[in-house]
C-alpha cells in the first residue's frame, strides 16, 4: 500500500537491512543488558512508513542483540518483510527449518 503523498516508484525497490526496535510493541526482555532509547527507537508503522515513501516493496529485518538478544518478534516475517534472526548455536535443526518457512 502506497500512503497518500508517497513517492512512486518504477523500480521496485529492497531495502536489504533494517532493524524494528519498538520497545512498545516488542518489550524489552527482563535480562536485557543494553536497552535503546531516545533516537534508536521507533515504531514499526514508521519503518513501514519510511519504506512508503522511499518506494520500497520489501525489506529484511535483521535481528539485534540491543534490546532483543536471541528474542525472535521483532524480525518475524510480517508481510512485506522477511527476518534474519540472531539464535543461540545450541538451536535445533529443525527450527531453523520451521525458521525458514514462516519467513
Amino acid at each position: 500500500m502506497i500512503l497518500p503523498g508517497a513517492s512512486t516508484f518504477a523500480e521496485p525497490k529492497i531495502d536489504s537491512h533494517c532493524h524494528v526496535i519498538d520497545p512498545a510493541r516488542f518489550a524489552y526482555r527482563a535480562d536485557t543488558q543494553y536497552r535503546p532509547s531516545g533516537q534508536e527507537v521507533a515504531p514499526y508503522e514508521a519503518l513501514v512508513r519510511m519504506h512508503d515513501l522511499h518506494g520500497m516493496r520489501h525489506g529484511l529485518i535483521v535481528g539485534t542483540v540491543s534490546g532483543y538478544g536471541e528474542d525472535l518478534a521483532p524480525v518475524r516475517g510480517q508481510g512485506r518483510f522477511r527476518g534474519m534472526a540472531v539464535v543461540g548455536n545450541a538451536i535445533a535443526s529443525r527450527d531453523l527449518t520451521e525458521f525458514g518457512r514462516v519467513g
